[in-house]
């Protein structure tokens, strides 16, 4: 995604976008995605069929490193839109890859090894800090328009 449009802005706008989670439905409709429920996917562009993955925070975003050092170079292509909220009300998008969320996170290739490794079930996290987010492409901010 390159921008969002007017409508889709607004629509972000009157999203209410607190709480934990559950809130792709009401993100794709404000987007007009088409919904879909593949693993690491949230939703399609119907007009491009570009996959988007949704993550909706108030501050840090969470990853899970085992799940993200054995994706496929066609999950790693897999555009990311994260929604900053402040108590619910928009207030900006960003948009990376799973590759850009990767390279964020600079781990060492024996690191990434490591997580590849880590048993089935095994939550190995790492906290993607909001500043990280903020150095990706910001499709827009509320402070700044």
């Amino acid at each position: 995604m390159k921008r969002l449009t007017l409508a889709q802005k607004m629509n972000l706008c009157t999203t209410d976008l607190k709480g934990k989670g559950g809130k792709e439905n009401e993100i794709a409709a404000a987007l007009y995605h088409k919904r879909s429920h593949k693993a690491l996917v949230d939703a399609v562009d119907p007009a491009s069929g570009v996959l988007y993955e949704y993550k909706k925070q108030a501050n840090d975003q969470w990853f899970d490193l085992h799940k993200l050092s054995i994706l496929t170079e066609a999950q790693k292509n897999v555009d990311i839109l994260f929604f900053f909220h402040n108590a619910g009300k928009f207030e900006s998008c960003y948009t990376s890859t799973y590759q850009g969320v990767i390279t964020a996170i600079n781990l060492s290739k024996a690191e990434w090894e490591w997580a590849k490794k880590a048993p089935k079930g095994a939550q190995v996290k790492y906290k993607l800090k909001r500043h990280q987010v903020e150095s990706f492409t910001c499709l827009y901010n509320t402070k700044e328009s």
